[in-house]
């Protein structure tokens, strides 16, 4: 299953299957990269976690670079890691 993701102004838009999950960016803790092409969304209460190879759009050469844009579109709202 291909995951779409979109930054949606305060909140991340994880759409997959025909269903649609708003992560909103004050929730989140932390985006980091688990394992080889894991990817983790934490807010705390829950994560979301999924496979950099899953991800359809945007379309990003690498895990890193999915993460490095993921941090890039809550750094405006979530605090980074001390």
């Amino acid at each position: 299953m291909a995951y779409e993701l979109s930054d949606n102004s305060n909140s991340i838009k994880f759409v997959a299957g025909g269903k649609e999950v708003l992560v909103y960016k004050q929730a989140i803790k932390e985006i980091s990269l688990v394992h080889d092409d894991v990817l983790r969304i934490d807010t705390g209460d829950s994560a979301i976690v999924f496979h950099h190879a899953d991800v359809g759009s945007p379309s990003t050469p690498t895990p890193d670079v999915l993460l490095g844009l993921l941090n890039d579109w809550i750094s405006d709202v979530v605090p980074p890691p001390l």
